[in-house]
Parts: structure tokens; sequence; C-alpha cells
């Protein structure tokens, strides 16, 4: 009798030890895929490199961020962090000579000015990732990017940039991965526009 109880108690050592092996793996395999997303060499897939345009624009000009309302007001704050860690990231690139949020009626020579609209949001919250952990999901954020001639009117690059987080790793982080999500596609958006912004 004494034996069956130590050979289920093993089981039960074993067991445990295993699923927290499990648990590790894919949390670190959330950064990995994370890392990839970033640097396609990771992954193996080819880099996309994105098209120049036909010409260097001396100024660029950021409308307010849009969204849904009920996603404005279903996440607070988080488009307009979204908007200053596109502004922000864009500034310190020095791309530019003069990066501006655009002003109602006023119009701009030489400029790009950048349209863009929030379509998706989640971002879990704490409680939930506290309670829940992986179980709470993934949060994701999504944007359509539009960057037009300021003169012109043209429409010249439409893109959808869109990024999410691995729900294990977040939970090994205390849901740091889904507070940074808005600063992050803020990020994204300053890199799309430097790869396409020719250099001379």
């Amino acid at each position: 009798m004494a034996m069956r109880f130590k050979d289920r108690d093993k089981k039960i050592v074993l067991m445990t030890a295993i699923l927290f092996t499990v648990t590790l793996l894919l949390a670190g395999s959330g950064d990995i895929s994370r890392a990839a997303d970033q640097n396609p060499a990771i992954s193996g897939e080819p880099e996309v490199k994105e098209i120049p345009l036909d010409r260097k624009y001396g100024k660029l000009v950021f409308e307010k961020f849009a969204a849904d309302p009920q996603l404005e007001a279903d996440y607070p704050g988080s488009v307009a962090e979204c908007e200053a860690s596109a502004v922000s990231a864009v500034k310190a690139m020095n791309l530019f000579r003069q990066v501006d949020m655009a002003k109602d009626g006023a119009k701009y020579a030489d400029a790009l000015r950048v349209r863009t609209k929030v379509t998706n949001l989640r971002i879990v919250s704490g409680a939930a990732r506290f309670w829940g952990g992986a179980f709470a999901g993934a949060s994701d954020m999504t944007l359509q990017l539009e960057l037009v001639d300021a003169a012109s009117g043209k429409v010249l690059r439409q893109k959808e940039l869109s990024t999410s987080n691995n729900p294990f790793a977040a939970s090994w982080t205390f849901g740091k991965t889904d507070r940074s999500l808005p600063s992050d596609l803020g990020n994204m958006v300053a890199q799309y526009i430097a790869a396409i912004q020719p250099p001379k």
C-alpha cells in the first residue's frame, strides 16, 4: 500500500515538472516569435524590402490618429499613446527637417501627410492577466496607414500594420507586453516611414 502511494507521488512530481518545463518553453517561444517578427532572418523567411518613395520630403505631418469611439471608450489613452510613440520615434530618427501634428486648414509644401486609423484593439487588463494568465488570451492592435502628398492630396502608400503578443510571455512579464502594445505599434509606424523615405 505504501509503495502505491510513493509511485503516485513520483508521478505527480514528474507531471508537475513536465508541465512547468513546457510552460517555460512556450514562454520562451513567444519571445523568439516576437524577435522573428522584428528580424525576419531569425525566422528564416526572406525580408520584405519596402520600395522607397519617388522623392524625399522635408516635412512630415501627422493627422490625429483615428479610431472608432467604442475602441477609444474601451481602451482610453491607448490610441493617443500609439500616436505619441510614432511621432517621438520619427523625430528621434532625424529623417525630416520638421515633424508636426497637422493643424486644421493649414497648407503644407514639401510635406508628407500621415493618416492613421486604428481598426482593431484588444489589450488584456492587468486583472485578467493576473487571474487568467495565458488563458486570458493575446493582446493585439492593428492600424491602417495612409501616406499622402500634402500639396496634391495624392495617396502615395497604404499599409496595414499590426502587432500582438504571446499570452504565455505576457503572463511571465506580469502583463508588461500587454501594456506596451500601443507604444510598440507606434514604433512600427516610424520604422515603416523610415523604410520608405529615400536617402536623397
